[in-house]
């Protein structure tokens, strides 16, 4: 499989993972709320949308626009190790979400992944951590009444 065969499927699967977010989860597990001036389900609608807008993209790009190139697939053990570390950071933070709310989950899968990406200064990490959740959800909560976890 070359490179380009990879990235069409990986397009592909985005799109099809978007549509079964939007028709089967996001209606089961977003509930109608009839104090709030926007409709819990728009941030989660416009989102899956746009990721499977650009899955989409991605899918045509790949498959028909681009020249061959004939590159091997980039996927190796060290590929696979490094997605199974992403996947457990973000289990690890759904996790912590459910138990303390966004605010520590959100916290957390934020320092992971900037120490995961490299990052070393302390206070950066601990800055960004903390500002980045508490702004989502200041908007979220404050500005739009959409309720986080």
């Amino acid at each position: 499989m070359t490179k380009q065969r990879l990235e069409a499927i990986i397009g592909l699967t985005i799109v099809i993972l978007a549509c079964l977010v939007y028709f089967l989860v996001i209606p089961v597990y977003v509930e109608p709320d009839d104090f709030s001036t926007v409709s819990p389900d728009l941030l989660p609608n416009v989102t899956v949308i746009c990721f499977g807008l650009l899955g989409g993209i991605m899918f045509i790009h790949r498959q028909f626009i681009a020249e061959f190139d004939g590159e091997p697939s980039p996927i190796s053990k060290e590929n696979l190790i490094q997605l199974f570390i992403i996947i457990v950071i973000f289990a690890v933070a759904i996790f912590l979400m459910h138990i303390g709310g966004y605010l520590i989950g959100g916290s957390a899968v934020v320092a992971a992944l900037m120490l995961y990406m490299g990052a070393r200064n302390w206070l950066q990490i601990a800055a960004t951590s903390l500002i980045a959740p508490v702004l989502l959800y200041g908007l979220f909560e404050v500005l739009l009444g959409i309720p986080l976890p």
